[in-house]
Protein backbone atom coordinates (compact mmCIF):
# COMPACT_ATOMS: atom_id res chain seq x y z
CA UNK A 1 0.00 0.00 0.00
CA UNK A 2 1.24 3.49 -0.87
CA UNK A 3 2.45 5.89 1.79
CA UNK A 4 0.12 8.59 3.08
CA UNK A 5 0.86 12.17 2.08
CA UNK A 6 0.79 14.75 4.88
CA UNK A 7 -0.12 18.37 4.19
CA UNK A 8 0.06 21.25 6.64
CA UNK A 9 -2.09 24.30 5.82
CA UNK A 10 -0.91 27.47 7.58
CA UNK A 11 -3.27 30.44 7.27
CA UNK A 12 -4.86 32.73 9.84
CA UNK A 13 -8.20 32.77 7.95
CA UNK A 14 -10.39 29.78 8.92
CA UNK A 15 -12.49 30.23 5.76
CA UNK A 16 -9.40 29.85 3.56
CA UNK A 17 -8.14 26.80 5.44
CA UNK A 18 -11.59 25.21 5.20
CA UNK A 19 -11.75 25.89 1.45
CA UNK A 20 -8.29 24.44 0.84
CA UNK A 21 -9.05 21.43 3.03
CA UNK A 22 -12.24 20.80 1.00
CA UNK A 23 -10.17 20.81 -2.22
CA UNK A 24 -7.70 18.26 -0.92
CA UNK A 25 -9.42 14.91 -0.91
CA UNK A 26 -7.97 11.47 -1.17
CA UNK A 27 -7.74 8.39 0.96
CA UNK A 28 -3.97 8.77 1.34
CA UNK A 29 -4.02 12.46 2.32
CA UNK A 30 -3.63 13.52 5.93
CA UNK A 31 -4.35 17.22 6.43
CA UNK A 32 -3.52 19.35 9.47
CA UNK A 33 -4.11 23.07 9.96
CA UNK A 34 -2.31 25.80 11.88
CA UNK A 35 -3.77 29.30 12.13
CA UNK A 36 -0.51 30.96 13.18
CA UNK A 37 3.24 30.52 12.82
CA UNK A 38 3.86 29.36 16.37
CA UNK A 39 1.36 26.51 16.03
CA UNK A 40 2.82 25.52 12.66
CA UNK A 41 6.35 25.41 14.08
CA UNK A 42 5.18 23.31 17.03
CA UNK A 43 3.29 20.81 14.82
CA UNK A 44 5.89 20.55 12.07
CA UNK A 45 8.51 18.15 13.54
CA UNK A 46 6.01 15.52 14.72
CA UNK A 47 3.62 15.82 11.76
CA UNK A 48 6.49 15.70 9.20
CA UNK A 49 4.48 17.10 6.27
CA UNK A 50 5.34 16.42 2.66
CA UNK A 51 3.77 19.74 1.67
CA UNK A 52 3.13 23.02 3.49
CA UNK A 53 0.68 25.58 2.13
CA UNK A 54 1.82 28.78 3.85
CA UNK A 55 0.13 32.19 3.88
CA UNK A 56 2.45 35.17 3.35
CA UNK A 57 0.48 37.72 5.39
CA UNK A 58 -0.35 36.54 8.87
CA UNK A 59 -0.67 38.62 12.01
CA UNK A 60 2.39 38.61 14.21
CA UNK A 61 5.00 36.55 12.37
CA UNK A 62 4.94 36.75 8.55
CA UNK A 63 4.91 33.74 6.28
CA UNK A 64 8.51 34.48 5.24
CA UNK A 65 9.71 34.36 8.84
CA UNK A 66 7.68 31.18 9.28
CA UNK A 67 9.30 29.73 6.17
CA UNK A 68 12.80 30.36 7.52
CA UNK A 69 11.86 28.62 10.76
CA UNK A 70 10.29 25.68 8.92
CA UNK A 71 13.33 25.32 6.63
CA UNK A 72 15.53 25.21 9.71
CA UNK A 73 13.32 22.46 11.16
CA UNK A 74 13.47 20.58 7.85
CA UNK A 75 17.23 20.55 8.03
CA UNK A 76 17.37 19.79 11.76
CA UNK A 77 14.91 16.87 11.57
CA UNK A 78 15.71 15.57 8.07
CA UNK A 79 12.24 16.39 6.72
CA UNK A 80 11.81 16.48 2.93
CA UNK A 81 9.00 18.98 2.44
CA UNK A 82 7.80 21.27 -0.32
CA UNK A 83 6.32 24.68 0.44
CA UNK A 84 3.76 26.65 -1.56
CA UNK A 85 3.38 30.27 -0.45
CA UNK A 86 -0.12 31.74 -0.62
CA UNK A 87 -1.36 35.32 -0.75
CA UNK A 88 -4.64 37.11 -1.36
CA UNK A 89 -2.73 40.23 -2.47
CA UNK A 90 -2.18 40.04 -6.20
CA UNK A 91 -0.77 43.54 -6.14
CA UNK A 92 1.19 44.91 -3.24
CA UNK A 93 3.10 48.17 -2.94
CA UNK A 94 6.17 46.17 -1.95
CA UNK A 95 5.79 43.46 -4.60
CA UNK A 96 9.43 43.69 -5.77
CA UNK A 97 10.72 42.98 -2.26
CA UNK A 98 8.23 40.14 -1.81
CA UNK A 99 9.30 38.59 -5.11
CA UNK A 100 12.92 38.85 -4.03
CA UNK A 101 12.05 37.23 -0.69
CA UNK A 102 10.41 34.35 -2.56
CA UNK A 103 13.53 33.78 -4.66
CA UNK A 104 15.90 34.11 -1.70
CA UNK A 105 13.82 31.60 0.25
CA UNK A 106 14.40 29.09 -2.53
CA UNK A 107 10.75 28.91 -3.49
CA UNK A 108 9.56 28.21 -6.97
CA UNK A 109 5.87 27.92 -6.18
CA UNK A 110 3.56 30.76 -5.25
CA UNK A 111 -0.24 30.82 -5.44
CA UNK A 112 -2.79 33.60 -5.25
CA UNK A 113 -5.98 33.43 -3.22
CA UNK A 114 -8.86 32.97 -3.60
CA UNK A 115 -7.63 29.51 -4.28
CA UNK A 116 -8.00 27.66 -7.53
CA UNK A 117 -8.59 23.96 -7.04
CA UNK A 118 -6.33 23.04 -9.96
CA UNK A 119 -3.24 24.53 -8.25
CA UNK A 120 -3.69 22.35 -5.23
CA UNK A 121 -4.54 19.25 -7.22
CA UNK A 122 -1.34 19.76 -9.26
CA UNK A 123 0.69 20.19 -6.07
CA UNK A 124 -0.70 16.97 -4.67
CA UNK A 125 -0.07 15.05 -7.93
CA UNK A 126 3.59 16.02 -7.72
CA UNK A 127 3.64 14.20 -4.39
CA UNK A 128 2.07 11.11 -5.93
CA UNK A 129 -1.15 11.35 -3.93
CA UNK A 130 -4.54 10.52 -5.36
CA UNK A 131 -7.22 13.21 -5.43
CA UNK A 132 -10.81 13.22 -6.55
Amino acid sequence: MAEEQRILIVDDDPDITAQIRAFLTGDRLVIDVAHDTETAVKKFPAFRPHLVLLDVNMPGVSGFVALRRLKSLMSEHGIDCRVVMLTAHQWMPDWANISLSILLAGLLTFAFLPVAKGIFIAAIWTLGAQTS
